[in-house]
C-alpha cells in the first residue's frame, strides 16, 4: 500500500501536526472577557479603519461587492415548500398554493413604491444587499421595526435600517452594568 511521505521522504506520521499545535498553544492563555469587554474599547477605531480600506483599496471594496453578491444575489426570493403532508393536501395544490404566495411575496418585497422600508426609498433586495454590506464592515446590523398608521397600502409594517455607529448611550453617559454602547440591559 503506497504511503504519504513528508517533505523530507519520511512517511507522514497520524496526529503529528495536531500534537505539535497543542505544543506550540500550550503557553497561550489570553483573558477570558465578555465580548462586550473585547469588542467596545476598539469599536470605533476598527470601524473606521474598515470603511477607510474600503474607500480607498480597491481589491477590498471589489471583495465586499463579491460578498454581498453571494449572500443576496441580485433579487432576495422566497422558497415556499409547504409539507402537503402535514397541511393534508394535494402535492399540485401544495404547488399552486406555493407559486401563488411567492409571486405575492416578490409584489410586496420589490414593489417600487417601497413599502417594506420606512423611508420608502429601497426594497427587500436593498434592504438585505445593505444589512450584509454593514454586516461585512461593522460586524452587525441595527433596525427597527416601524408601525406605519397612515400607510398607503395595506402592509403597514416596515423595516428601517439604523447605522450602528449613531446608537450610543443617552447624553453621552459612559458604559455602566446596565447601560452598554446605547443597549439596556435587563
Amino acid at each position: 500500500m503506497p504511503q504519504l511521505i513528508d517533505q523530507w521522504g519520511n512517511p507522514i506520521q497520524a496526529h503529528t501536526y495536531s500534537r505539535q499545535l497543542q505544543e506550540t498553544l500550550q503557553d497561550w492563555q489570553p483573558p477570558t472577557l465578555s465580548v462586550d469587554m473585547e469588542h467596545l474599547p476598539e469599536r470605533q477605531l476598527r470601524n473606521s479603519r474598515a470603511r477607510d480600506i474600503k474607500r480607498s483599496h480597491g481589491y477590498a471594496a471589489g471583495a465586499e461587492q463579491t460578498y454581498v453578491d453571494n449572500i443576496v444575489g441580485h433579487q432576495f426570493r422566497l422558497s415556499a415548500k409547504p409539507n402537503y403532508k402535514v397541511l393534508g393536501i394535494d402535492h399540485k395544490v401544495a404547488n399552486e398554493w406555493a407559486k401563488d404566495v411567492e409571486a405575492r411575496f416578490t409584489d410586496w418585497a420589490e414593489d417600487p413604491d417601497a413599502w417594506i422600508d420606512a423611508e420608502e426609498k429601497r426594497t427587500l433586495t436593498m434592504l438585505a444587499r445593505e444589512s450584509v454590506r454593514h454586516h461585512a464592515h461593522q460586524g452587525e446590523v441595527l433596525a427597527s421595526v416601524e408601525w406605519r398608521k397612515l400607510a398607503r397600502n395595506n402592509a403597514q409594517t416596515a423595516i428601517k435600517l439604523i447605522d450602528s455607529e449613531r446608537l450610543c448611550n443617552p447624553y453621552e453617559l459612559p458604559d455602566s452594568y446596565r447601560l452598554r454602547a446605547g443597549v439596556e440591559l435587563g
